[in-house]
């Protein structure tokens, strides 16, 4: 299964993210290697054995990534209010708990997922968002 979610990951890196980069495009993604790393690794798969099979395909390191540190209990609330089913994972609250940890605890390396902003996801939505256009903002102005 990790291959498999590896492989899609290089798919789409492929076929959206390089294309779009080409064309001078900010690219914005929900869920990229980070993501790989934390739900596989959560489900037993060791750290080399990702990171081996992720550095033998095409995908990219990005520019910047926001983590959104957010409690289990804000996440669930967040997911009932907007009238959505709970997933198999966010079903699972020991699994969920370990994921969040699994995050922050790859938030540290950042060699080898570029640049992570960790915004208080916990925060108000408002606040959150205007926490990530913030944050943005500054790292784009840095960046020119």
């Amino acid at each position: 299964m990790t291959e498999l979610y590896i492989k899609d990951r290089e798919r789409h890196v492929r076929s959206l993210i390089i294309p779009n980069m080409l064309t001078e495009v900010i690219i914005l993604c929900d869920r990229y290697s980070l993501s790989t790393f934390s739900y596989q690794g959560v489900q037993g798969i060791d750290f080399e054995t990702i990171r081996r099979i992720h550095n033998q395909t095409g995908i990219i390191k990005p520019d910047l990534t926001f983590f959104l540190d957010v409690n289990y209990e804000t996440a669930k609330r967040r997911i009932e209010q907007r009238g959505e089913v709970l997933e198999k994972f966010e079903k699972d609250e020991e699994f969920t708990k370990k994921l969040i940890e699994g995050y922050r605890d790859l938030t540290q390396k950042e060699n080898l997922f570029g640049k992570i902003i960790k915004i208080n996801g916990n925060n108000p939505i408002e606040k959150v968002t205007q926490n990530i256009t913030e944050e943005f903002n500054r790292y784009q102005n840095n960046f020119r």
